[in-house]
């Protein structure tokens, strides 16, 4: 198997020159997996990114009792184990082989010397594992869990991330009502004279207003510092059009005072 032809034929590559590629095969080392076999398990070190060059493997995910939960599915001219040495975090994932597979293995050292030298496919990658930390946390922790695959990436597609201090007012009863947000960090409290409710990492705020189009019922403030998802309005009328769930998830789950 020809790992310059293999790495040609990967979209994620295409931006590179022939000498590029060629140097980037000299590194890469073809591996072969069966059926049922862990490629490595959620906790362990970075040593390594793989890149699927046949076959399919599983994303698990497990929780605090120990249960497994499968993220994603796999298959050709998909990357995974990038993350882990981007960010220089453990694995935040098990993966295992559920197609016998085949796959082209860079060590970490190789890997970060090649993005090192290639900012904007190094930007590409980061994109991708941020993306897919969102998903797992998006399917994971919130009341999005069961969207299918493409509608998870729409909607991850319209949010964005944003840091508040404590103390920091979200919104004020009577604002517009221009945005719905995810806590993913921190505690949020939406408060009116009904009372207040915290918002804590997995739930959401600001969805009900903007669902009814009325200004603001309740006034949002980071209880402590916060990262919150933010999709404003104009990607929510295009995202909630495309995901026809969204609207019926969001009215079932909403907080009281909201």
């Amino acid at each position: 198997m020809n790992i310059e032809e293999l790495l040609r034929e990967q979209p994620l590559f295409s931006a590179l020159t022939d000498d590029e590629i060629s140097g980037l095969s000299k590194k890469g080392e073809i591996q072969n997996y069966s059926t049922g076999n862990v490629i490595f398990e959620e906790g362990d070190e970075g040593d390594a990114a793989y890149i699927v060059v046949k076959g399919c493997v599983d994303i698990l995910k497990g929780n605090d009792s120990g249960k497994q939960t499968s993220l994603a599915l796999l298959g050709e001219n998909t990357i995974f184990g990038e993350r882990a040495i981007l960010a220089g975090e453990p694995r935040m994932a098990t993966v295992k082989v559920v197609e016998n597979v085949t796959l082209l293995r860079f060590s970490c050292d190789d890997f970060t010397s090649f993005c090192n030298s290639h900012p904007r496919t190094k930007e590409i990658f980061s994109r991708l594992a941020d993306n897919r930390a969102l998903d797992a946390f998006l399917r994971l922790s919130t009341p999005f869990s069961n969207l299918p695959p493409e509608d998870m990436t729409t909607l991850i597609s319209g949010l964005q991330e944003i840091h508040f201090n404590a103390d920091d007012i979200i919104y004020q009863e009577g604002d517009e009502s221009d945005a719905l947000y995810i806590v993913i960090e921190g505690e949020i409290e939406v408060r009116n004279s009904s009372g207040s409710v915290s918002v804590l990492p997995g739930n959401y705020f600001g969805a009900h207003d903007l669902l009814k189009k009325a200004p603001r019922t309740a006034k949002a403030v980071a209880v402590k510092p916060a990262l919150i998802l933010k999709m404003d309005k104009y990607q929510f009328i295009i995202i909630s059009a495309a995901i026809p769930d969204l609207r019926g998830i969001l009215e079932k789950a909403r907080p009281e005072t909201d």
